[in-house]
């Protein structure tokens, strides 16, 4: 198995594609959409990225953006008894995503409203609620 997922992943270059394009312009672009060469172009160039060395630099960031998490539960748990966790783990989320792939510093959890926290939100609106079931389906049923 690790030899087909690891080793040999570059030649299961053509997978069924999902038919985005009409209904998305920009998520055909995305590596999940392409196949044939562009797919191995586009692999190729981010491969680097994901290199275990590089993933383990990342722990830092996991770790400081998770302690940030946890003080703003904290802090929130002392007035409320009953905490919904989805806007912590989507702030967590962006702050790792800004930081190690952008080397930005957000504070999402002292400043909810900054504009970096506006975009970050609109874009993971893009993969909640009814367009959870848009994606969905499009994987199912391409065509």
């Amino acid at each position: 198995m690790k030899q087909i997922y690891v080793k040999d992943f570059d030649y299961f270059v053509n997978r069924r594609g999902f038919d985005v394009e009409k209904h998305d312009p920009h998520m055909h672009l995305s590596l999940i959409n392409q196949t044939g060469e562009s797919w191995k172009d586009l692999r190729s160039k981010m491969s680097p990225n994901f290199t275990t060395g590089k993933i383990r630099r990342m722990f830092t960031i996991f770790d400081s953006s998770s302690k940030k998490m946890v003080k703003a539960i904290r802090e929130k748990s002392q007035t409320e008894s009953n905490i919904e966790l989805r806007p912590y783990m989507q702030k967590v989320t962006m702050d790792i995503i800004a930081s190690s792939a952008f080397g930005i510093q957000t504070d999402l959890f002292e400043e909810p409203n900054s504009s970096f926290a506006i975009m970050g939100k609109k874009i993971q609106d893009i993969f909640s609620g009814k367009n959870v079931f848009k994606i969905f389906f499009l994987m199912l049923f391409p065509k």
